[in-house]
C-alpha cells in the first residue's frame, strides 16, 4: 500500500463518517427510530460525544434548544481531514 493510498483511505473514512453524521442528524429531526438509526448512533457516538458538553453549554447560554454537537463534529472532522492532507503534503515534500 502506498502512502497516498493510505491517506486516501483515511480521508474516505472521514467522508463516510461525515455522511453518517448528517444522515443520523436528519433522521433524528423526524424522530425516526429503527435499527438503522440505532446503528448509526452507535457508529457516530465516539465522534459526536466530545462536543456534547460544548453544545449543552451553548444551549444554556443562548436559550436555543438545538443540539449543535453534530455541527461541531462536522467542523472538527473537516479540520482533521485538512490537517491530514497537510501532513501528507509535508511527508511527500520530505522525500
Amino acid at each position: 500500500m502506498t502512502l497516498y493510498r493510505f491517506f486516501q483511505a483515511v480521508s474516505a473514512f472521514l467522508g463516510v463518517l461525515r455522511v453518517a453524521i448528517l444522515i443520523h442528524w436528519f433522521l433524528t429531526l423526524f424522530n425516526a427510530r429503527n435499527a438503522v438509526v440505532d446503528w448509526l448512533g452507535m457508529f457516530i457516538q465516539p465522534f459526536v460525544s466530545p462536543f456534547r458538553q460544548l453544545s449543552l453549554w451553548l444551549m444554556r447560554k443562548t436559550n436555543v434548544p438545538l443540539d449543535f454537537s453534530y455541527f461541531f463534529s462536522l467542523i472538527g472532522l473537516t479540520v482533521i481531514n485538512r490537517l491530514w492532507w497537510a501532513l501528507y503534503a509535508l511527508l511527500r515534500g520530505v522525500r
